[in-house]
């Protein structure tokens, strides 16, 4: 797969989760029961637009990869794009992980409903579906980074080989640029 497809498929992922967040958003804070307000109703609302957030920089960085190397093939730029993407994934992670699926959140999220019954059991449970369904994406993501990852190292890779000599190790590097060259040569003409 090429780098440029890769960073596509970053970018759609990340257009997924953003998808995913909006509806489990909706459910969270409109769909909820109009009886009462709650800090657990606002938290699980305020990480998940957090976390939104962070999807939409992923998809803002997958697009800046792809610029770099489009309009001036600049690897460098790519890699701190690829980087940024990977940062605000870890971030993604940490705050899915911390505060919306640890087991003390969920069991937070289930008491909750078992308390107050009627109408939010029916809203923990759906709330607590959402986030289970979360991870499905959540991993394509993972997937998509690391295969950004994979093809960029690809690209800028040199062979290394050594062999020992009587005279001590020889230390030969051949850099792999053929999709450079031919996009050099493409630019001369």
């Amino acid at each position: 797969m090429g780098l440029e497809t890769s960073f596509e498929q970053l970018r759609l992922c990340a257009h997924r989760i953003q998808e995913y967040l909006d509806a489990l958003r909706v459910t969270a804070n409109e769909d909820r029961p109009q009886a009462s307000h709650s800090a657990l109703v606002d938290r699980i609302g305020n990480v998940l637009l957090d976390v939104r957030g962070l999807a939409e920089e992923i998809s803002a960085g997958s697009a800046s990869g792809v610029e770099c190397l489009e309009h001036s093939f600049d690897l460098i730029g790519t890699r701190h794009a690829l980087i940024h993407c990977q940062q605000a994934f870890q971030q993604l992670c940490r705050a899915l992980a911390e505060d919306l699926v640890s087991y003390e959140c969920v069991s937070e999220l289930k008491s909750f409903g078992a308390r107050r019954r009627g109408e939010w059991v029916l809203w923990s449970k759906s709330v607590k579906e959402g986030l289970d369904r979360l991870r499905f994406p959540v991993h394509d993501l993972s997937q998509a980074l690391f295969q950004c990852w994979q093809d960029l190292t690809e690209r800028v890779a040199g062979s290394l080989s050594i062999s020992a000599t009587n005279i001590g190790q020889q230390v030969k590097v051949e850099w792999q640029m053929e999709e450079c060259e031919v996009h050099e040569a493409a630019q001369v003409k």
